[in-house]
């Protein structure tokens, strides 16, 4: 009987402990229920009344971390996705939205008339298409209007970002401001500006420049997403022969193809940047926009052909911390066709490949702190008559601008004559084509190059010479040398990409040589 008592009370408190460990007790407390978090309501600063809120939790998650791919450049360039890294923007958010943002849709023309218009241009992010005095022309988003809104008097002229047939005229006192009107349409006129959609482009302005007017050609919209450069390592720590690892084919071929097309409306992708039509404006905007997006400063100077055709020259600057020396890269950005009508000259080696040298260089050297700066001079009217390198090197002299050294890349894409490279120069420039030539041997580029230092081969390089300016003369194809050039036949399918690949390998180590 006390074994089955014992074993009575065993099972007793055994059953006392599973019903005390089945619902708590103890000295333990309770745990607290978690609160389910309430979305919070996020409005973009372009949302109108109508947009319905966007909801985000306070939770944070976790997403698994991955290795982000390496790209270099910009990815927002005009005519599709290209390589590149651009940096976060920061963004600046306004007070509130101006009433003139609800009618901008993307990017919109405004007038800014400020007493501190730089100051005002800077604090808000934008720069001007074109200014004067106390008034700036900006192309600016909805979010950029209501910040130039809060800071200055400003009135939407268009909802457009198009400025391909604008230009500023500043009509001088005295004469009849109407006089603009046979040119096209006002759109917008504030004391002796007038900002006019001229008719035709590039625009002959021989009667308004005779009498005083002062036209100039107003720049494009900038990139809604340019590279933000930042923090840049020093070129000068940079192992020179790792910049060819960043040169990219697709970039390249993407430039040649679209300067192939500038100014085509019947969907060919043949084009003509012959000087009196379109596309040569078309193909400015295009290198504008191009060298903007990489983050270099980039400006228009325009200068006039005998007929009185206002044309652009297309510079952009790289900076360097020592300004006592500047280097240049130069291409002629116009094209012809002397067999048939100039309507279709597409020139792709001549000279969409030193375009597209030029562009990529541009892209990897922005990337990097230069010891001297660099610019990309884009020359105009090179087809007939060589003006456009003649005005800029005038102009570098008269700013007393130290250019030390420039180098002319024109038609680098033929493989007919398989690696030649023809360089051009004086007695005083030959040392331009020593670096060539100690690149071409130090890092084994293979090209088989021959030099002359002759006057009847010219070029834009003879007349940067005869400014007194060092020069070099860098092509595959001599005039009257190939069977495709100055006809509708010189095509990016007549274009070795190749050989335009090396001679950006060439021409990028040796203004790092300099550079740097």
């Amino acid at each position: 009987m006390i074994v089955w008592f014992l074993v009575g009370l065993v099972v007793m408190l055994l059953v006392l402990f599973l019903i005390i460990r089945a619902f708590g007790g103890g000295d333990e407390p309770e745990p607290e229920p978690t609160e389910t978090p309430v979305p919070t309501q996020i409005v973009s600063p372009g949302s109108g009344p109508d947009v319905e809120p966007q909801a985000t939790s306070d939770v944070p998650t976790t997403e698994p971390t991955e290795t982000p791919e390496i790209r270099r450049g910009g990815d927002n360039q005009l005519g599709g996705d290209r390589e590149g890294t651009p940096e976060a923007r920061i963004e600046i958010t306004p007070a509130v939205e101006s009433p003139l943002a609800k009618e901008c849709t993307e990017q919109c023309l405004v007038r800014v008339v400020s007493d501190d218009i730089w100051n005002v241009l800077e604090e808000t992010g934008n720069r001007p298409s074109f200014s004067g005095d106390d008034l700036a022309w900006v192309i600016a988003t909805p979010t950029q209007v209501s910040l130039l809104d809060e800071r200055a008097d400003i009135d939407l002229v268009r909802d457009s970002e198009e400025t391909l047939h604008l230009y500023a005229v500043t009509v001088p006192q005295g004469e009849d401001p109407d006089l603009v009107n046979n040119y096209g349409e006002v759109l917008d006129a504030v004391g002796p500006y007038r900002l006019v959609e001229f008719d035709d482009i590039p625009a002959r302005v021989t009667t308004l420049t005779n009498n005083g007017y002062n036209v100039n050609k107003v720049a494009p919209a900038p990139p809604l997403d340019p590279v933000q450069l930042g923090s840049r390592p020093p070129l000068s720590e940079v192992n020179a022969g790792t910049l060819m690892g960043q040169v990219s084919e697709q970039n390249v071929v993407d430039d040649i193809t679209e300067l192939q097309a500038s100014g085509s409306t019947d969907g060919s992708g043949i084009g003509t940047r012959y000087y009196t039509y379109p596309g040569n404006q078309v193909a400015a905007d295009f290198l504008y926009r191009q060298l903007e997006s990489y983050g270099l400063s980039v400006w228009y100077e325009d200068f006039l052909t005998p007929e009185g055709i206002l044309l652009v020259n297309v510079v952009g600057e790289v900076p360097g911390e020592d300004d006592s020396a500047v280097y240049a890269v130069m291409a002629h950005l116009d094209s012809i066709n002397v067999e048939d009508s100039p309507a279709t000259a597409p020139g792709a080696d001549d000279n969409s490949t030193g375009m597209a040298v030029s562009l990529e260089i541009a892209r990897i050297l922005a990337q990097y702190r230069l010891e001297h700066p660099v610019r990309f001079v884009f020359v105009n009217a090179e087809e007939v008559g060589i003006i456009g390198s003649s005005v800029w090197a005038k102009r570098a002299n008269s700013e007393n601008l130290p250019v030390d050294g420039v180098f002319n890349v024109d038609s680098v894409g033929s493989d007919r004559q398989g690696r030649l490279i023809v360089l051009n120069s004086n007695a005083g420039s030959a040392w331009l084509q020593d670096i060539l030539i100690s690149v071409n041997d130090a890092y084994g580029l293979g090209q088989n190059i021959e030099t002359h230092q002759n006057p009847e081969i010219v070029a834009d390089d003879n007349m940067v010479r005869d400014q007194g300016i060092d020069a070099v003369m860098i092509a595959r194809e001599l005039y009257g040398w190939s069977p495709v050039h100055h006809s509708a036949r010189d095509v990016v399918g007549n274009v070795s990409i190749d050989n335009t690949l090396t001679m950006t390998y060439l021409v990028l180590l040796s203004v790092v040589e300099l550079a740097k």
